[in-house]
This record gives structure tokens, C-alpha cells and sequence, in this order.
């Protein structure tokens, strides 16, 4: 859902941060520009970790489309 302040990527002023968030139910990613400015679109892309029998948790990287 974009927001006021989000701008589109013609209008962001370089370099440019991208902000990585690995949860536990999905991965999200954001770039904003050097005023901060968040860039659109925001990405988020759903996993699950795999749990292994000695209680470790992982996340296996694969290959989705963006939802």
C-alpha cells in the first residue's frame, strides 16, 4: 500500500540503500533514496524454514515471483 512520502523510482536522488528484512514467515525488500525517501514497490516474497532433527532452523534460498 503505497504512502504519501513513497516516490517513484524516476524521482529518487542516487545512490540508493536497499533494506533487506528476512522474518520468520517471509522475506521483504526496500529501497529508499539518499533523501530516504522509500522507493515503490515494496517487495515481499513468503518461505518456511526447515527444521532439522536437532532443532536447528534454516531457510533454504529458492526461486519465487514477487507477490
Amino acid at each position: 500500500m503505497p504512502t504519501d512520502y513513497e516516490i517513484p523510482v524516476g524521482r529518487a536522488h542516487t545512490p540508493l540503500v536497499l533494506g533487506l528484512d528476512v522474518g520468520s514467515t517471509a522475506s521483504r525488500g526496500m529501497l529508499f533514496d539518499i533523501t530516504g525517501h522509500p522507493l515503490r514497490p515494496r517487495i515481499k516474497v513468503p518461505h518456511r524454514f526447515t527444521t532439522a532433527p536437532d532443532g536447528t532452523r534454516s531457510l533454504i534460498p529458492t526461486r519465487s515471483s514477487p507477490n
